[in-house]
């Protein structure tokens, strides 16, 4: 019964241990990127060229990139189903980040 009792404690302090070594290593701010086919990253030469993945690099930021191409950020006529402001809640707020960018219309200017 002891021996079985030491062996869960070992289980249980490994994983532990494992679970900090993960948090440490991931030992950034967790910012949302909301936009458009800009913030999706469309055009780029490679995924690692989005300018939400180069700002995360540089700012040590765990990106969560939520653009989606072909939205916009308020309705239109006719309605948009899929556009910024009915996917607020769900897309940013719901994943309660630290940090939120948003970046739409860039390529209507």
């Amino acid at each position: 019964m002891l021996q079985n009792l030491a062996q869960n404690l070992a289980i249980t302090f490994a994983v532990l241990l494992i679970s900090f070594a993960c948090l440490k290593q991931n030992n950034c701010s967790k910012a949302v990127f909301f936009g458009d086919s800009i913030t999706e990253g469309m055009g780029v030469s490679s995924l690692s060229l989005k300018w939400s993945t180069l700002l995360a690099k540089n700012k040590n930021l765990c990106e969560d990139n939520q653009g989606i191409s072909g939205t916009v950020l308020q309705n239109t006529y006719p309605r948009l189903t899929n556009n910024g402001r009915d996917r607020y809640l769900n897309d940013v707020v719901r994943h309660y980040p630290e940090k939120v960018y948003i970046l739409y219309g860039l390529n209507d200017l």
